[in-house]
């Protein structure tokens, strides 16, 4: 029985454990050893693919760095800049100025310009409402002077013909008179016209002609206000009270020697600035405060209807 018990519970035989030196033993080192080897050599290419990355970012952004500290103006740069902008600036004011010494001296060819026309028509008078009829200009002017005028002198005509459009009933006659001194003995009897719708003119050029008619409108203006001020225009100079007014056109500006002449002709005569506006033709920026002049009309002749008087002498 103790026999049989005995081998009942025997221990069960321990397996047998391989040699180092086994064939199986070798083998599973060897690929054990590859296996880390293949390990090894993929960390070591992702680590080597993670430094040329992150070299690349960092040659990246040095270049980036590099570029925009070349954007960056330095001192130099500045200096440069500002000295080129002065050399603008002092080039623009030469400009100026040179423009400034053209105009003046545009102005001065202009003046001139009106001078000889002047000087070339001092002997010139226009005639505004004579009467049509089959005689020739020449003829109703002498007539006109007899009849009229009371001057038995005979006029000395080198030439009379009527101007503007072939349509209009009664067309002004130019008349052209040889001597100046029958020129002024017409003038010192205009007053005998009054009355009777005829209108008698210096032949100015069209710029003076112009500036008269919005200056004798002007005059107008003044005397329905207070017809007691003593107004006149001469040329193309308005005198009020003695003030000497002087209407720069292109400027369109109303000067009483080197000041501004509109709040000194509305203090005197107590016309509306926007009158003497409407009247010269300006046009003025309330919002800015500066006025302009407006291109004017130099083709319009004067009619029967526009002049003061009856008579435009050179004193009026």
């Amino acid at each position: 029985i103790e026999q049989e018990n005995t081998e009942s519970f025997s221990l069960p035989t321990p397996k047998r454990i391989r040699s180092n030196s086994s064939p199986e033993a070798l083998k599973e080192s060897t690929e054990k050893r590859k296996r880390e080897k293949s390990e090894n050599m993929k960390s070591g290419v992702t680590k080597a693919t993670d430094s040329t990355c992150n070299q690349q970012l960092l040659d990246s952004i040095k270049q980036m760095f590099q570029a925009e500290m070349a954007n960056l103006s330095t001192k130099q740069d500045i200096e440069k800049v500002s000295i080129t902008i002065s050399k603008l600036v002092d080039e623009v004011g030469n400009q100026k100025q040179e423009i400034v010494a053209l105009r003046k001296e545009n102005n001065e060819l202009k003046n001139n310009m009106v001078k000889l026309e002047m000087n070339q028509k001092k002997n010139n008078l226009l005639f505004f409402g004579v009467p049509s009829s089959d005689a020739d200009p020449i003829t109703a002017i002498n007539e006109l002077c007899k009849n009229i005028l009371g001057i038995e002198e005979r006029m000395l005509l080198s030439r009379a013909y009527k101007i503007g459009k072939s349509s209009s009933v009664d067309r002004p006659i130019l008349a052209e008179f040889v001597q100046g001194t029958q020129t002024d003995m017409i003038f010192s009897n205009v007053k005998k016209l009054k009355g009777t719708g005829i209108v008698i003119q210096k032949d100015y050029p069209l710029t003076i002609r112009y500036k008269r008619s919005k200056l004798l409108a002007l005059r107008r203006e003044i005397l329905k206000v207070n017809n007691t001020l003593k107004v006149s225009v001469v040329y193309d100079v308005l005198y009020v009270q003695g003030y000497k007014f002087v209407w720069l056109q292109e400027e369109g500006k109303l000067q009483i020697g080197y000041e501004d002449g509109m709040n000194k002709l509305v203090q005197l005569t107590d016309l509306k600035r926007e009158t003497i506006l409407e009247t010269l033709n300006i046009k003025e920026d309330v919002t800015t405060n500066t006025i302009s002049a407006q291109r004017p009309n130099l083709a319009q002749q004067p009619s029967q209807s526009q002049p003061v008087q009856h008579i435009q002498s050179p004193q009026q």
